[in-house]
């Protein structure tokens, strides 16, 4: 968190330095998604669901074609697996 717009996100950085570029941060990633609902918990501040890597919908799919794939395929749709970073994946 910052006091303005701007600030680089610090699990957003991180996972993409340790998936992009192969950069062992040595952070937790699964405790990223823990950690960010006690900052809101703290802040008062909620998360955008759709926000990038420990958003709530981050991992959410809808029925269709994309629930298809990723039943038969994990990676049709998702980069990585959720739980990597302390999500679960939700089909409705």
């Amino acid at each position: 968190m910052g006091e303005r717009s701007g600030n680089a996100c610090t699990e957003e950085v991180a996972w993409a330095l340790r998936v992009l570029y192969g950069v062992d941060t040595h952070l937790k990633f699964e405790k990223f998604c823990a950690t960010s609902r006690l900052l809101e918990e703290i802040s008062g501040v909620r998360l955008q669901p759709h926000k990038a890597v420990v958003g709530s919908n981050s991992f959410a799919q809808e029925a269709g074609l994309v629930v298809g794939g990723l039943l038969q395929h994990p990676f049709t749709a998702m980069a990585y697996r959720p739980e990597l970073v302390g999500q679960k994946s939700e089909y409705s």
